[in-house]
């Protein structure tokens, strides 16, 4: 299981990101101008109707799922945040989670945009955490307690690492830091997944 940590501390990382960086970056940037507060609040809307999303179509692909593997799902989990953060470094400022700015990035600040990444944010949150729980459901179903002990192990010091370069660290280093685990979680995964394929084959 310890080839899975980095997808553990991922999901810790990646959860201080939405609920705590994102939000306070989209506050700090003040060519939103009177509507940046509103969007704080928004963007925790948004995250919430990309978790249902997800969730749903999750739901609705379960059987497919089962049938070809979660591998599909993982990549799709990893394009979707690799690509909202993208969209994050071009639209926000590098020190909008450190202090107010007036600077832009690539582009200048648009609300709608940010608001989309705040939609990726959830519907990647739940893909990841979907795979996740359903693989240390069903490949350690007789230590369920110590897997999903581990795994809130590795994730409370995701969160709790990030946590504290959030206060340190510039947009662009985070997000730098976060796709380099979200790379080496969707590793992890892939080769968990593999090594299960390959045992019940065996079995079989």
């Amino acid at each position: 299981m310890w080839i899975l940590w980095p997808l553990f501390m991922y999901i810790g990382m990646e959860l201080t990101f939405w609920v705590s960086v994102y939000g306070t970056s989209l506050g700090y940037t003040l060519r939103f101008g009177t509507v940046r507060q509103a969007l704080v609040g928004l963007s925790g809307v948004f995250v919430g109707i990309g978790e249902i999303v997800a969730g749903i179509v999750m739901g609705l692909l379960g059987k497919w799922t089962h049938r070809n593997g979660r591998d599909p799902a993982v990549v799709c989990a990893l394009i979707i945040h690799i690509a909202c953060f993208y969209l994050v470094l071009i639209n926000l400022p590098a020190e909008s989670p450190l202090s107010e700015t007036q600077d832009t990035s690539l582009i200048n600040p648009n609300q709608y945009v940010a608001m989309f990444c705040s939609f990726l944010l959830g519907c990647g949150d739940a893909v990841w955490n979907n795979q996740l729980i359903s693989f240390l459901g069903v490949s350690y179903r007789s230590q369920t307690v110590t897997a999903f002990a581990v795994y809130q192990f590795w994730m409370s010091i995701g969160n709790t690492v990030s946590s504290f370069y959030s206060t340190a660290l510039a947009l662009p280093f985070q997000l730098l830091l976060l796709v380099l685990t979200a790379t080496a979680a969707a590793w992890g995964f892939f080769t968990e997944e593999w090594k299960s394929h390959s045992t019940k084959n065996s079995i079989q």
